[in-house]
């Protein structure tokens, strides 16, 4: 399954790359040009999964009861929140 997601995703990344460098900016044909529109299409992507990451664990720091961060957030998000508030107790 993981691996099909893997392929998925390699897929859709080449696809896309096609289109911007056919529709979006044809004529970025130089090393410095496509080095440029790489480095910015990397960056956003750091920015925008960073940001959702800083924001789940705001949220999670903030969450007045850990049984309401149960809820609403996955299993590793529940790993970090224990290992950043150790006092917090479970079944009580």
């Amino acid at each position: 399954m993981e691996t099909g997601i893997r392929a998925l995703n390699a897929l859709l990344m080449i696809v896309l790359r096609w289109f911007a460098y056919r529709f979006i900016v044809p004529g970025a044909r130089t090393w410095p040009q496509g080095l440029m529109l790489g480095a910015g299409h990397g960056g956003a992507e750091a920015i925008i999964l960073g940001g959702l990451a800083g924001y789940s664990l705001v949220h999670a720091i903030a969450a007045p009861a850990l049984e309401g961060v149960v809820r609403c957030l996955g299993v590793a998000s529940v790993a970090i929140v224990v290992a950043l508030r150790p006092a917090a107790t479970w079944g009580r």
